[in-house]
């Protein structure tokens, strides 16, 4: 009797047991298949390797789907997901979908991400546009990234020889030299501008006594030659108006400006030189322990001694090429009219 009651209560444990069991599986498995999904298609243009059928979907990094079946069409990858519309929605002109790749393992997943307050949303069965992955995007343009690396690298090499070159000890000594003639002609040139202020100052003042001498000289001839014709007194009217005005011109403000102006021109010269030789004696120094390109630099420095040299050589031949512009050799007074001029 005891047995028999050990067998029936094992029994129903069984049972209870079996009934519990199926009741949790198809709970699970009801819930699985009555769970409401919608049902998307994506078409790819870029490769989809990497993506399987169960890859996850994403929606802004979130897990909202699976992908349920791929096929060929054409040139372009028919992908079909599967989307739990509890989770997100899909909006109609703003969802977009991409791939993404982990770099490690290379498994890809759909990457849905787009919304925008009020859009209509997207029924089930529509098309969700595909967008263009990073990776995709980046593989357009590696070609070019590839030119501009090249490019640079070659750049690099140029540069690269043009500093060798520049460091080898024959440069370094001639920029040495170009430094120490500078210095030289800094040293030298106040002392030639000041003799060209000079000479220039006497100019004038030479300027101004022949003027009055011949001012003088043609008061006596008008004395002189009182019997002359009308012609010849016009003749001398005009030497004498010419004079006058060629004196007072001297005398006027214009060439005391300009005078003004070459020792303004002079004392600055002199203050830039003077800036010169501070640096000359700075790139005496950094020309010993630096190794920047500074060839540039030396080309210009040598562009300016030979702009200054030439200036220099100009005001000592010809000292009052400041007030006329050209020597004095080349320069022709006129006296009276056009017709009954002399030079």
């Amino acid at each position: 009797m005891t047995l028999q009651a050990d067998r029936f209560k094992v029994g129903i444990f069984l049972l209870v047991s079996a009934f519990l069991f199926v009741a949790f599986f198809g709970f699970f498995i009801g819930r699985a298949v009555l769970k409401p999904t919608r049902t998307y298609t994506i078409r790819f243009k870029e490769t989809v390797k990497g993506l399987s059928r169960g890859s996850r979907v994403n929606y802004h990094g979130v897990p909202v789907g699976t992908v349920t079946g791929m096929r060929l069409d054409g040139d372009t990858t028919v992908v079909e997901v599967k989307l739990d519309p509890s989770l997100a929605k899909v909006q109609k002109g703003v969802t977009k979908a991409s791939l993404e790749r982990n770099p490690l393992t290379g498994l890809a997943t759909v990457e849905l991400e787009g919304w925008k307050e009020g859009a209509p949303e997207l029924p089930g069965g529509g098309v969700i546009p595909a967008g263009t992955s990073w990776g995709s995007e980046l593989m357009k343009t590696l070609p070019e990234i590839m030119k501009d690396l090249s490019r640079t690298l070659k750049n690099l090499e140029t540069a690269s020889a043009a500093i060798n070159d520049l460091l080898q000890p024959a440069t370094r000594t001639r920029f040495k030299d170009l430094l120490g003639n500078l210095d030289e002609l800094a040293r030298r040139l106040p002392e030639t501008v000041d003799r060209m202020d000079l000479e220039g100052r006497k100019t004038m003042e030479t300027l101004r006594s022949a003027a009055e001498r011949l001012t003088g000289a043609v008061d006596r001839l008008e004395k002189e030659v009182a019997s002359l014709s009308g012609e010849a007194k016009g003749t001398l009217s005009e030497a004498r108006k010419t004079l006058v005005s060629g004196r007072k011109f001297l005398e006027g403000k214009e060439v005391k400006g300009l005078l003004a102006s070459a020792s303004r021109a002079a004392a600055a010269l002199e203050e830039t030189l003077g800036e010169t030789r501070r640096f000359l004696a700075e790139a005496k120094g950094t020309i010993k322990r630096s190794e920047y390109d500074i060839r540039p630099l030396a080309d210009r420095l040598a562009a300016a001694a030979e702009a200054v040299q030439r200036l220099a050589s100009l005001l000592e031949r010809a000292p009052d090429a400041l007030m006329w512009g050209r020597p004095r050799e080349e320069r022709t007074i006129r006296v009276g009219g056009e017709k009954g001029g002399r030079r």
